[in-house]
């Protein structure tokens, strides 16, 4: 009996049990895709032999060291959504400059000359300070004729700014009726970020 043991071992042949108490024995074979039968193994091969040869190549099976490609990378983290918000930027600064237009050529005759000129001077007005950074469109709503104190005759005009993706963003009277002016309305999101309305 003592023998057939010491025969088993000089060929390599370790019982079932015994072959995998090491761990790496557990991985699929390379070879053919599966586990290694329990207790068989290639003629003449040992135990250690096959734990070799069964220990995938990809570094992050072993347990012990992590492929470079698994590793995300922090900047790109950042760089994703950075870029996310300058198309959305991007997209809500042009999409009103291509729908909306000035509506001038609606109006006809005299209409049409105060309606080009109150959409310049809305433009002049909306100019000033830091308010070119916040609307992007501009369109004339209105003309209508009036009667001033002269008894002349005149025009007033409501001219529409709006903001990014078309958001209402202020509205302005131009007239030129008692000397022309040109005056804020209560109208969109400038309200609430400027305040009361001014003259200008």
């Amino acid at each position: 009996m003592a023998a057939a043991i010491q025969q088993r071992k000089s060929t390599g042949e370790v019982s079932g049990r015994g072959f995998f108490r090491n761990p790496t024995c557990r991985l699929k074979s390379p070879a053919i895709g599966l586990r290694p039968p329990v207790g068989l193994r290639r003629p003449g091969a040992s135990a250690c032999a096959d734990a070799r040869h069964s220990v995938p190549k990809n570094p992050v099976c072993s347990g012990v060291t992590v492929c470079k490609s698994h590793v995300v990378d922090p900047m790109k983290k950042k760089v994703f959504p950075l870029g996310l918000l300058l198309l959305f930027t991007l997209l809500g600064e042009v999409t009103p400059r291509l729908l909306i237009g000035p509506n001038v050529k609606t109006f006809r005759g005299e209409q049409r000359a105060f309606a080009s000129s109150a959409w310049k001077e809305a433009r002049y007005f909306f100019s000033g300070s830091a308010e070119p950074l916040f609307w992007t469109a501009m369109q004339v709503q209105d003309v209508r004729e009036q009667i001033d104190t002269d008894g002349q005759r005149c025009y007033e005009a409501d001219v529409l700014a709006y903001t990014l993706f078309g958001l209402p963003w202020s509205s302005v009277l131009v007239t030129s009726c008692n000397g022309g002016s040109t005056v804020r309305q209560k109208w969109g999101l400038a309200s609430l970020v400027i305040g009361t309305p001014s003259e200008k």
